[in-house]
Order: structure tokens, then sequence, then C-alpha cells
């Protein structure tokens, strides 16, 4: 049975002198240690044995046999603790009452000395020390009163030491063991802040009361003592606003009236702001804001406490678009800094989003974060209330939902005695409550009527009412500025998307474009007025991340995981070259069925496995200006799973191979030698027309030829290649086709034999490369009269650009009538600007 602590120390008050001494060593030395080596320490400390006698009166074992029965005792007392078979150490609860003692009795210091000349206590093994040497040693400085010096001798070892503490925990360990006040004198203003910041923050955050001292630091803070000092303070009024204990705050208000600061602004900020003066709370919040003391000139200027989430609170009530405009700058530095409050600001920029109308922005709250249906003693309670509160105002719905965790949050709040914390979820309950009670005292929720939602509505419609339906020409001249991406793809199935902001230049062309530092866009994204919707999408996957150097915090800016989706089906996306236009599209992986030689059926996957292989995503240049994104989620990985880098079956299966595709079909495209067997697949003609995508490449064009057996939806195949059966969901429809191939290359024969031009160059896998501009627009020429025969396809946006180089080429000497290329309407491609017989022969 374990002792109590009051019986453990009545139990060591009344031991014998010998022992006594003992304990008051191993008090001080701390770390565990041998028979022999107390021996030695006692030999030292000239200490004497029960009979008078010296511990080298004799030989070390005869002596060792006198101290074995005080350590025995001490063991069956619970006061020593064996640490293993041949160590021992004291009991922790009174390592620091037998150290405090030795202090008053003044044999602290000659004590120490017998134990330095036979013990060196920060001796390091393998050039690390054990976690109990490091604060044996801060311990020391401490009885000793040397405080000063122990931050330098905690960062000499903090490096080299084994499952290293805090600085702050390990002097709460000293100095809460018990809690004496007397000793807490000797401690600093600084010091005392780091002791108690990580006790007094996890109270309140896990809404608990379990920092021991916490009174004595109420009383340094409310007696205007110099060593609480302004982060210290700071916590305690926080705290005070928690547990509403008004009249504390009102009274040191009282004492700081003619030294205004930045706790003092804060505090009748927060004052104001819970008792309804919002314009007045934001005011004085504000006024404090020059108070604020920052690492360096570029350092985020946040209140770095509870409080400054009430200015936050503050605006959104107002919600004018200037508080909106300070709430989101306020945040963003928020989200950069390292602020303890940094989940909560997060939470907040949601609500912020949806105040400002942007509600599909808004409505990732609900994908991005999860609501724990369970509280324990780790919960961060502080997080999980802004987060509830935040589901109720975005969608009271998506609130309602998670009514039993609110309900458990309560009742946290209430155990905890957390009262301002209570009411407003009392006040959430019985407003998610539809048979509400007609009256509940503690239902009186401040911040369930801080957000009016008609003023979310009304924002909504007039950014609706404000959209301009225009031509993408005409919607491209409002901003002078826009923000484009350079994808990067290689033959791996990487992407990536680099950002680029482009300046419009005299002539309404755009210039190329210079990069954008990514920790702008993380830190500064309201800077850039002209990004669209997708855009900050897209910029909301980048992430800091902190990394040590030279003693210095640096950070690091990069996307997530997972950005390269939200880059899909965005309007303004090239190629390195800052020219070419090309497309990012989510495709669906294909399954490749074909009949071999000897029978058997082959079944590949498309993407192959091994290429996507721990990847979230696999691309595939589908044409040269569209590249075609596949997911691996979970369909994908278990086809994949099965499959492998190919399946073989026998033909005797076939039945079974076309169940698998008509079971597969819906999810994935199929390419097979022979079609399903369910009635639900529409079977539709295929189209063999030949598709011609013509991009800008270089001074010339780049032009390429594929078939597209659905017609306008479906993917795109080189002609008269792959399997002849497509299976594949079009925009929602069940469809089949059966690809003609030899028609396909009858097609492609004819076009390249309509097109003379195409054959004085070589083709490249289905591609031409015409570098001379004549070259380019005889090819062009030689297209108009076959347009009714092909589809031409080109980026959008690039034909203009051909069109204003040949204009200034010499070969506009070669037209008849000099600007007849501009003539034609800006609608039209400019295939079709190109006056028939124009083009002189050499």
């Amino acid at each position: 049975m374990i002792m109590n602590k009051k019986n453990l120390i009545t139990t060591y008050q009344n031991l014998p002198p010998l022992e006594k001494d003992i304990v008051a060593i191993l008090s001080i030395v701390y770390i565990p240690i041998t028979q022999t080596q107390l021996r030695s320490c006692l030999v030292a400390a000239k200490i004497k044995t029960a009979d008078g006698r010296f511990f080298d009166a004799d030989h070390r074992n005869a002596m060792l046999k006198v101290l074995r029965p005080s350590i025995e005792l001490l063991i069956k007392e619970e006061i020593v603790d064996k640490y293993d078979h041949s160590n021992f150490s004291l009991n922790h609860r009174l390592r620091e009452i037998a150290a405090r003692q030795a202090v008053d009795e003044k044999k602290f210091a000659p004590f120490l000395k017998a134990i330095e000349s036979t013990i060196d206590i920060m001796k390091p093994h393998l050039d690390k020390i054990q976690r109990f040497q490091l604060i044996a040693g801060i311990r020391i400085l401490f009885y000793q009163k040397k405080i000063d010096q122990i931050p330098d001798l905690y960062n000499q070892y903090k490096d080299r030491t084994y499952h290293v503490l805090s600085l702050s925990r390990i002097m709460e360990l000293i100095c809460n063991n018990p809690f004496d006040p007397e000793w807490f004198q000797l401690i600093s203003g600084r010091t005392l802040t780091e002791i108690m910041r990580e006790p007094l923050m996890t109270d309140m955050k896990r809404w608990q009361n379990n920092a021991v001292n916490f009174e004595y630091v109420e009383k340094l803070a409310a007696a205007g003592s110099n060593r609480c000092d302004t982060q210290l303070q700071a916590m305690v009024l926080d705290i005070w606003f928690m547990i509403e204990n008004t009249d504390a705050i009102q009274q040191w208000l009282s004492k700081q009236a003619k030294t205004p600061s930045e706790n003092s602004l804060c505090a009748k900020a927060s004052l104001a702001f819970l008792d309804g003066e919002n314009k007045q709370a934001i005011s004085t919040f504000e006024k404090a804001f020059p108070f604020i003391q920052t690492k360096g000139k570029k350092s985020p200027k946040i209140f770095n406490h509870f409080m400054g989430v009430f200015y936050i609170l503050a605006l959104f009530k107002d919600s004018g678009k200037k508080s909106l405009q300070k709430a989101s700058k306020y945040i963003n530095q928020a989200l950069a800094s390292e602020t303890p409050f940094k989940r909560v600001y997060d939470q907040l920029a949601h609500v912020l989003e949806y105040l400002s109308g942007n509600l599909s922005e808004a409505n990732q709250l609900f994908g991005h974060t999860y609501i724990s249906q369970s509280i324990s003693s780790y919960t961060n309670c502080v997080e999980m209330f802004f987060q509830v509160f935040a589901y109720y105002w975005i969608d009271t719905d998506q609130a309602k939902q998670q009514i039993d965790p609110i309900k458990k949050l309560y009742a946290a709040a209430h155990s905890s005695s957390y009262p301002w914390f209570e009411h407003e979820l009392a006040g959430l309950i019985n407003a998610l409550n539809e048979k509400k009670r007609k009256s509940d005292p503690n239902g009186s929720s401040f911040l369930v009527d801080l957000i009016k939602k008609a003023s979310v509505w009304e924002k909504s419609l007039d950014i609706l009412l404000g959209i301009k339906v225009e031509s993408p020409q005409e919607a491209a001249k409002d901003d002078e500025y826009r923000m484009v991406w350079f994808i990067d793809h290689d033959d791996d199935g990487y992407c990536d998307a680099k950002p680029r902001e482009q300046k419009r230049k005299a002539n309404g062309q755009w210039t190329k474009g210079r990069p954008v530092a990514l920790k702008r866009l993380h830190r500064e994204i309201s800077t850039f007025s002209y990004l669209t919707p997708q855009d900050k999408e897209i910029c909301s996957h980048i992430y800091a991340s902190e990394y040590d150097s030279g003693g210095y915090t640096h950070y690091e800016y990069d996307f997530n995981d997972s950005f390269i989706f939200a880059v899909i089906g965005h309007p303004l996306l090239f190629l390195n070259d800052g020219v070419t236009q090309v497309e990012l599209i989510e495709g669906k992986p294909e399954l490749i069925v074909q009949t071999q030689k000897n029978k058997d059926i082959s079944i590949k996957l498309i993407p192959e496995p091994e290429l996507v292989d721990s990847s979230d995503y696999y691309t595939i240049k589908e044409t040269p200006t569209r590249i075609k994104i596949f997911r691996a989620d979970t369909e994908y990985n278990r086809i994949a799973g099965v499959i492998g880098k190919e399946l073989i079956v026998p033909a005797a299966a076939k039945k079974k191979v076309q169940a698998v595709i008509d079971k597969l079909a819906g999810n994935i495209t199929i390419h097979s030698d022979f079609g399903g067997k369910s009635k639900e697949w529409k079977s539709v003609k295929a189209d063999s027309k030949i598709h011609v995508h013509l991009i800008p490449s270089g001074t010339g064009l780049k032009l390429s030829v594929f078939v597209k057996p659905f017609g306008s939806g479906g993917a795109y195949y080189p002609p008269g290649t792959g399997g002849k059966k497509v299976i594949a969901d079009i925009k929602g429809k069940k469809l089949q086709t059966t690809r003609d191939l030899e028609k396909e290359f009858q097609q492609l024969d004819a076009f390249i034999q309509k097109c003379p031009k195409l054959q004085a160059f070589e083709e490249n896998s289905g591609e031409w490369q015409i570098e001379n501009l004549e070259d380019c627009l005889e090819l062009l020429t030689e297209l108009e009269p076959i347009r009714d025969q092909i589809v031409l396809e080109w980026p959008e946006g690039q034909k203009f650009k051909l069109i204003a180089d040949a204009s200034t080429h010499n070969f506009q000497m070669r037209i008849k009538k000099q600007n007849d290329w501009f003539a034609a309407s800006d609608q039209s491609p400019f295939i079709a600007w190109l006056p028939k017989g124009r083009l002189k022969k050499k």
C-alpha cells in the first residue's frame, strides 16, 4: 500500500539523524546512486554512524554492512525507491522538501561540496546525459539561489539530453513539489512566466483547474507586481474572462487607469464587446495595436492572447466591408504567427468567407474538419467551442447534426467551472433545439445572435448581381493583372503548377508574367484583388513548415499533396513557354481488355499501378494541350490490387470478363475487343472524324491528329490504334461504341493527302512541327477547304497571336490587301481570317 504524502512527510521528519542526513544527500544528488557512492559521500561529508564512527573507519565492505540497515529502513518506509538491483534514489514526493530543509539547516552547501568531490553529476555518457542529470544540475543552481545561471545551463545541455523536458516543466517540478511562496520569490518574472505558461495555457484550452499555483499568480497580477510580466498578466486576464470574474478585471483596470497598455486596453475592449458596445470595443482594440511588442519589424502584429479573439468577433458582428477587410488582414497575420489560438483563427477564417458571401469557400469547413464525439481530459475545448459555433454560423443544419458532442462540451464547461463557455453553449443548444423551452436563464448566449443571416444572403445576392456576363476577352479587360499557372508535366506522371502574375500591356496583350512567392500568397493573399475563387482555392493548399537554423526559426512554403486537384479546369494554364495554353482535366482510369493470339484474354489498367505506386494521382498528356489527371482513389486501388501489372485469363472466362466490363464501365472507361452483355449500355455509332489540334510552337505551329469515338465527349485516341470496343459513362449516359480502326486510318490518310504541305515535313507519333511562318500560312490555306471534313481545335486565347505575328512579317507583302488579316470578326477562329487565294506562290 502506497503511503499518502502527509504520512510520508511525518515519517521523514521523525527519522534518526543519520537517516535524515542520508535523505538530505539523496535530495541534492537527485540522480540514482549505489551504496558505494553514498558511502563515499558520507565519508566526504564527515557524517558519523549511529555508534559515532566515520564511514571510513574500517574497510569498505565492513562499513557498507553498517550502512545497509539504514538503507533498508528508508526503503521499507517508502522514503527511498529502488531504481534497479544496485541503484536507488529518493522518493520524488520528498525531494524538494528535504532539499529546502537542508538549505534551512545550512547543510546544503557542505553536503554539495562533499558530493561534488565524489560524484560528477553532469558527466555525459557517449556524449549524452540523462534527463535527471540535467534536472539535478538545475536544482543545485536553484537552491544556491543562482537563478540567473539556470537558462544558460539548460541551453548548454538540452541538445545533449535524452528525453529533455522544457525548462518551464523542470522549474515546475522543482517549485511545485510542494508549492512554497517563499521559494517562488527567488524566481524572476521571465522565469515565472516560463514556469506558468504551459500549465495555465493547458488549463485554458482544456477547461481544467490543475495549475496548482494559479492563486499565487492571481495575487501577483491583482497587486500589479512586476514579477507578473505582461504575458503572464494576459493569461490571468484570459482566465478571468473565461470564468466570468469581472470584479477582478474591473479592480485590476482601476489600478491601470494612468498607464494604458496592450493588456489594459484589450481588457476594456473585451468588456465593451461583451456588454454589447461593439463600436467602442473595436475602437479600443485598435488603440492597443501600437502597444504590441514584436520580435522584429516584419513580425505579424496580433494580440497573442484569448482577448484578441474578441476583436475578430466584434468585427464579425459589425460585418461592414471595412470591418471584414480588417478581420481578413488580422486572421491572415494570426495564421502566420505562433499564437496558441491559431486553430481558432483557422475556424474563424471560414466564417469570414461566409460573411463575405463566399459560401463555397466557407462550406469547405465541413470537409476539412471533424468534431469528436467524445470529450477527454486532452480535448482542446476552446478550439472545439469555436468549431461548433462556426458550424452554426455557416450552416445550422450541419450544427444540428453535432448536437450530442455540443451537449458533452457544455457538460465539460459546467463541471470545470468555465461559465462564459457554459452560458454560450447553453444558448447554442437552445437555438438548435426545435422544441425550445420558454425560458432558460443559463441560455442567454451572446454568440448565437452575433451574425445576422440577412446580412450574409444580401452580400451573396450583391455578389451575384455584380457578376458581369461578358465574353472572355471583355472580362479580361477589367483587371490590369491576372494570375496564370505554369504547368510542369513529366513522363513519370508528375504534374506541378507555379503561379505567375501577368500584366496587360498597352497593346492588350499580356506579359509572360513574373513568378509569385508562395509566402505572399499564403500570408498576404488579401492584397491580390484580382484572384478568382479558383485561384484562392488553389492558394488555400499552401502551408508553412518551420525549421531551426543557426538558432533562428525559418519557414518554407509549399503546396500540399492534394493541391493539383484544385487546379483542374482552371482557364489560364500554360506550359512553361508561357505561350502554349493547356487544359488540365480529370479523367477516369481505363481498362484495356484484349484477346491474345492464343485466345487468352489480357486485362490491363491505365495508368499502370506501378506508375501510380504511392502517389495520390497520375497524369497523362492526352494531347499536346490536354493533360488528363487520374485520382488514385479507393476504386482504382481496389482494381489495381487485383489486376497488378496484367491479368491473364483463359478464353473460357469470356462471359465472366463481360460481366466485369458491365460492372466496372460506370466508373472507368473500357477498351475491349468485345463488349459487355448488359442492355443498360446504349450502342452508338463511332465518330471516325479526324480532330486536328493546332498550337503555337516557337515561331510556327505544331499540328497533332486524334479521333474521338464518342464525338463531343470522352477521350481522344491516335487514329487506328487501341481497342475496337469503347465503353464509358459520357455525361451521365452509359454508352458503348465500336471503332472502325481501318476507317480511321483511311480518314487520316485522306487528310494528309489534302494537305500537301504536311507531306513535306516528317511525322513524329502523329505530330508535325512546322517552324517557317510562310509554310504555316500555306498549311492554313490548305485546311480551310476541308474544315467541314475535320474538327479543328486550338488552345483558347491563342487565336490572335499567329495573325499578329504574320501581319508584321515580310510575308505580309504577298497579301493583296495589307489589312485583310484584321477584317474578320474577333469571334471567328483564326483559320477563317485567311483570305482564300491571297497567298502568292513562289
